[in-house]
């Protein structure tokens, strides 16, 4: 490839991915991921994508949200070979170069774009293509990981960030593409970001955010790197199993690349909008005892939970409480025989840290 000097000529010139990541032009218009293969193939090896779907070929499909210069997009592709590989970049640019990538690199039949500006396309642009066949999805009842649908995206910029929010409700909700039922989701973040959703234990980066998370999906911190020599982050990747630590690329800021399985089996929720509600409640003033917070939730609250929950859970701070423990007080919420009625308030969740 002959060296370029705009953004038109670089995207322009494209004609297989791997002689563009080559380019000391690949991720200066846009967000980039780009790892040597031989990264790609550690962090593909631990994922195990291959034992978990039985026929990719004629059976998954890739939705890649915020698409940018990634090369994992590419080397997931082929990988995996799905029947289709639905590119929804970041930008215009972005667009053109993985359009280019689709149209001349036959190792990329599998992709798809849509004919749309990346800024215009929206959820129900994308639901057509499952209307009319493009996209064969079907609900997950057999398998703990849904055959026909894999998500991935990066999120990288501080506009992107309620998106990743957004999934996680989606899912806990069985919403949008989560209706399929146990999706599974490759999101890259930046740690800072990523540290919300883990949400260690008797830290204030557990609220919300990462409560939701943690009940209706299996986490796992697949890869990350630390230059920034943060401890909390450090912190995050003792506590999952074999984190591969990525190396530092220059032009790219670090990165982490989470692993979200959804599953609504691992707790048994009498109700989702009790449970969504005592959560908020409670993680008003996290680093308080559960004992202290129960006047959030309604006038007798206090009274009633002493009777039903066991004194050592009471005494505990609601961020240090565990998620099966944040469940059983909703559902002793749920059979509260005089709860307030709740259904005219509104909660709204914010990113706190």
């Amino acid at each position: 490839m002959s060296k370029p000097f705009t953004r038109i000529g670089f995207v322009n010139q494209v004609r297989n991915f791997e002689a563009a990541f080559n380019s000391p032009y690949f991720g200066k218009w846009g967000s980039k991921i780009g790892f040597e293969r031989a990264v790609t193939k550690d962090i593909l090896q631990k994922l195990d994508l291959e034992s978990q779907y039985e026929d990719p070929s004629n059976e998954l499909n890739i939705v890649d949200h915020n698409t940018g210069f990634n090369s994992f997009t590419y080397e997931l592709n082929q990988h995996l070979m799905p029947r289709m590989h639905l590119i929804l970049p970041e930008n215009a640019t972005l667009q053109k170069f993985w359009t280019n990538v689709k149209n001349h690199d036959p190792k990329c039949s599998s992709m798809y774009l849509l004919d749309a500006d990346p800024k215009s396309i929206r959820h129900f642009d994308t639901e057509a293509l499952v209307n009319n066949g493009t996209l064969s999805l079907r609900k997950e009842t057999e398998h703990e990981v849904n055959q026909t649908l894999l998500l991935t995206g990066s999120y990288l910029q501080a506009s992107e960030k309620p998106k990743v929010r957004s999934m996680l409700y989606f899912n806990q909700m069985s919403l949008s593409w989560f209706k399929y039922q146990r999706v599974k989701s490759l999101f890259w973040l930046r740690p800072k970001d990523c540290i919300k959703y883990l949400g260690l234990m008797g830290t204030r980066f557990r609220q919300t955010n990462s409560v939701v998370a943690a009940a209706f999906n299996d986490i796992n911190m697949i890869a990350c790197s630390n230059s920034a020599k943060s401890k909390t982050v450090e912190m995050a990747m003792e506590q999952y199993k074999d984190v591969i630590r990525l190396p530092n690329v220059p032009g790219q800021e670090d990165l982490v690349l989470v692993e979200f399985q959804s599953n609504h089996d691992k707790h048994s929720i009498y109700s989702l909008p009790d449970f969504t509600l005592v959560v908020h409640k409670l993680f008003m003033i996290p680093s308080s005892t559960l004992s202290n917070n129960l006047h959030f939730l309604g006038p007798g609250a206090d009274e009633y939970f002493h009777e039903v929950l066991p004194r050592n859970m009471l005494k505990t701070k609601v961020y240090s409480l565990a998620v099966k423990d944040l469940v059983f007080v909703a559902n002793m919420f749920y059979r509260w025989p005089f709860k307030p009625n709740t259904d005219l308030e509104l909660y709204l969740e914010s990113d706190k840290s």
